[in-house]
Protein backbone atom coordinates (compact mmCIF):
# COMPACT_ATOMS: atom_id res chain seq x y z
CA UNK A 1 0.00 0.00 0.00
CA UNK A 2 1.34 3.27 -1.02
CA UNK A 3 1.51 6.58 1.53
CA UNK A 4 0.55 9.83 1.17
CA UNK A 5 2.62 12.65 1.82
CA UNK A 6 0.84 15.89 2.50
CA UNK A 7 2.26 19.11 2.88
CA UNK A 8 1.41 22.31 4.39
CA UNK A 9 -0.93 24.06 1.44
CA UNK A 10 -2.35 27.94 0.55
CA UNK A 11 -4.30 28.61 -2.02
CA UNK A 12 -3.71 32.36 -2.09
CA UNK A 13 -1.34 34.45 -4.55
CA UNK A 14 1.93 35.26 -3.56
CA UNK A 15 1.98 33.73 -0.22
CA UNK A 16 4.97 32.25 1.35
CA UNK A 17 5.51 30.61 4.64
CA UNK A 18 7.71 32.82 6.97
CA UNK A 19 8.51 29.79 8.88
CA UNK A 20 8.96 25.98 8.41
CA UNK A 21 11.04 23.41 10.57
CA UNK A 22 13.85 21.81 8.59
CA UNK A 23 12.69 19.10 6.20
CA UNK A 24 9.44 20.48 6.32
CA UNK A 25 7.53 21.35 3.16
CA UNK A 26 4.68 23.89 1.86
CA UNK A 27 3.23 24.80 -1.16
CA UNK A 28 1.30 27.60 -2.57
CA UNK A 29 -1.31 25.67 -4.91
CA UNK A 30 -2.67 29.20 -6.45
CA UNK A 31 1.47 30.14 -8.03
CA UNK A 32 2.33 26.24 -8.09
CA UNK A 33 5.30 27.20 -5.76
CA UNK A 34 6.90 24.54 -3.21
CA UNK A 35 9.06 25.63 -0.25
CA UNK A 36 11.29 23.77 2.05
CA UNK A 37 12.31 24.92 5.61
CA UNK A 38 15.89 24.79 6.21
CA UNK A 39 18.74 25.08 8.86
CA UNK A 40 22.35 25.80 8.85
CA UNK A 41 22.35 26.91 12.40
CA UNK A 42 19.56 30.00 11.72
CA UNK A 43 16.43 28.51 10.80
CA UNK A 44 14.99 30.01 7.13
CA UNK A 45 12.59 28.78 4.06
CA UNK A 46 14.03 28.22 1.10
CA UNK A 47 12.23 28.15 -2.60
CA UNK A 48 12.65 24.49 -4.26
CA UNK A 49 11.78 24.16 -8.04
CA UNK A 50 11.86 26.21 -11.15
CA UNK A 51 11.26 29.73 -10.00
CA UNK A 52 13.37 29.05 -6.42
CA UNK A 53 16.69 30.12 -8.78
CA UNK A 54 16.59 27.29 -10.82
CA UNK A 55 16.51 29.62 -13.83
CA UNK A 56 13.38 27.18 -15.46
CA UNK A 57 10.41 29.29 -14.11
CA UNK A 58 8.11 30.61 -16.65
CA UNK A 59 5.22 33.03 -16.87
CA UNK A 60 2.92 33.16 -19.91
CA UNK A 61 -0.06 35.62 -20.11
CA UNK A 62 -2.48 38.03 -22.52
CA UNK A 63 -1.64 41.45 -22.15
CA UNK A 64 -4.41 43.73 -22.77
CA UNK A 65 -5.01 47.09 -25.59
CA UNK A 66 -4.88 50.24 -23.95
CA UNK A 67 -4.43 49.27 -20.41
CA UNK A 68 -4.41 52.96 -18.86
CA UNK A 69 -4.49 51.82 -15.05
CA UNK A 70 -2.25 49.55 -13.54
CA UNK A 71 -2.50 45.76 -14.10
CA UNK A 72 -1.53 43.09 -12.51
CA UNK A 73 1.34 40.32 -14.12
CA UNK A 74 -0.49 37.23 -13.13
CA UNK A 75 1.87 35.12 -10.89
CA UNK A 76 4.71 37.76 -10.65
CA UNK A 77 4.62 38.67 -6.79
CA UNK A 78 7.76 38.90 -4.82
CA UNK A 79 7.36 39.00 -1.22
CA UNK A 80 10.35 40.89 0.48
CA UNK A 81 10.36 39.03 3.34
CA UNK A 82 12.14 35.97 1.23
CA UNK A 83 13.67 37.77 -1.85
CA UNK A 84 15.39 40.78 -2.08
CA UNK A 85 16.07 40.71 -6.01
CA UNK A 86 14.42 39.11 -9.03
CA UNK A 87 15.72 38.88 -12.64
CA UNK A 88 13.69 37.60 -15.47
CA UNK A 89 13.92 37.47 -19.66
CA UNK A 90 10.85 39.42 -20.79
CA UNK A 91 9.31 38.82 -24.68
CA UNK A 92 6.44 40.52 -25.40
CA UNK A 93 4.63 40.42 -29.05
CA UNK A 94 1.61 42.68 -29.66
CA UNK A 95 -0.46 42.88 -32.53
CA UNK A 96 -3.73 43.31 -34.77
CA UNK A 97 -4.89 42.95 -38.06
CA UNK A 98 -3.35 45.84 -39.14
CA UNK A 99 0.50 45.55 -40.28
CA UNK A 100 1.48 46.92 -36.84
CA UNK A 101 3.16 44.01 -35.30
CA UNK A 102 4.98 45.26 -32.02
CA UNK A 103 8.04 43.25 -30.36
CA UNK A 104 10.13 43.78 -27.36
CA UNK A 105 12.47 41.68 -25.68
CA UNK A 106 14.60 42.54 -22.36
CA UNK A 107 15.69 41.35 -18.93
CA UNK A 108 13.70 42.97 -16.09
CA UNK A 109 15.42 43.78 -12.69
CA UNK A 110 13.64 43.77 -9.07
CA UNK A 111 15.72 45.05 -6.11
CA UNK A 112 14.16 45.39 -2.51
CA UNK A 113 15.18 48.61 -1.01
CA UNK A 114 15.05 47.68 2.54
CA UNK A 115 15.43 51.53 4.59
CA UNK A 116 12.58 52.84 2.51
CA UNK A 117 10.36 49.54 2.05
CA UNK A 118 9.98 49.91 -1.80
CA UNK A 119 10.95 48.00 -4.41
CA UNK A 120 12.99 49.40 -7.38
CA UNK A 121 12.37 48.30 -11.08
CA UNK A 122 14.25 48.83 -14.08
CA UNK A 123 13.43 47.24 -17.69
CA UNK A 124 16.55 47.06 -20.12
CA UNK A 125 14.94 46.64 -23.56
CA UNK A 126 17.39 44.88 -25.67
CA UNK A 127 14.84 44.54 -28.74
CA UNK A 128 12.01 46.52 -29.91
CA UNK A 129 9.07 48.63 -28.08
CA UNK A 130 6.08 46.84 -27.82
CA UNK A 131 4.61 50.07 -25.42
CA UNK A 132 4.72 48.27 -22.10
CA UNK A 133 5.48 50.05 -19.36
CA UNK A 134 6.43 47.55 -16.14
CA UNK A 135 5.80 48.77 -12.31
CA UNK A 136 5.55 47.37 -8.56
CA UNK A 137 3.80 48.18 -5.77
CA UNK A 138 5.48 48.47 -2.12
CA UNK A 139 3.90 44.64 -1.46
CA UNK A 140 6.05 43.38 -4.40
CA UNK A 141 3.26 42.49 -7.04
CA UNK A 142 4.50 43.28 -10.49
CA UNK A 143 2.20 45.09 -13.02
CA UNK A 144 2.00 46.78 -16.40
CA UNK A 145 -0.07 49.32 -18.92
CA UNK A 146 0.20 49.57 -22.31
CA UNK A 147 -0.44 52.60 -25.21
CA UNK A 148 -3.42 51.40 -27.57
CA UNK A 149 -2.70 49.76 -31.03
CA UNK A 150 -5.26 50.43 -33.70
CA UNK A 151 -7.34 47.60 -35.58
CA UNK A 152 -9.11 44.51 -34.87
CA UNK A 153 -8.46 41.04 -33.36
CA UNK A 154 -5.72 42.30 -30.88
CA UNK A 155 -3.39 40.07 -29.56
CA UNK A 156 -1.16 40.54 -26.77
CA UNK A 157 1.04 38.35 -25.47
CA UNK A 158 3.80 38.13 -22.25
CA UNK A 159 6.74 35.28 -21.65
CA UNK A 160 8.84 35.92 -18.67
CA UNK A 161 11.32 32.98 -18.46
CA UNK A 162 14.47 32.32 -16.20
CA UNK A 163 12.90 34.01 -13.13
CA UNK A 164 16.01 33.43 -10.97
CA UNK A 165 15.29 35.17 -7.03
CA UNK A 166 17.53 36.14 -4.82
CA UNK A 167 16.87 35.45 -0.87
CA UNK A 168 17.03 37.41 1.85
Amino acid sequence: MANTIVVKQNTSTGNVPSSLAAGELAANTYDGRLFLGCNNGSPFVKEIGASGGGGGSSISMALANNQTSAANVTGLSINSATYIHAMMNVFISRQTDTPTELVESGILHLVYLPKSATWDIRFQSVYGDAGITFSITSGGQVQYVSTNIAGANYVGKLRITNLIQSPV
